[in-house]
């Protein structure tokens, strides 16, 4: 939850993968899609000031 900051904007997106592997495979076919347009997501965000933190969670039961 965000406490306080007027000029930060936060995105969540979650995804439930059905194991690591097809994660991993993802990862893989997006950077390929990537390099394929010539795209390098990480020189845009830099040039836009885009600050990413990502992270891996584990899903409890509910």
């Amino acid at each position: 939850m965000k406490k306080s900051g007027e000029s930060d904007v936060n995105i969540v997106t979650t995804a439930v993968w059905k194991d690591e592997a097809a994660f991993e495979n993802a990862k893989k076919a997006v950077l390929a899609e990537f390099r394929k347009q010539g795209t390098d997501p990480a020189a845009i965000m830099k040039t836009l000031g885009v600050r990413a933190s990502r992270s891996i969670y584990s899903r409890s039961p509910y």
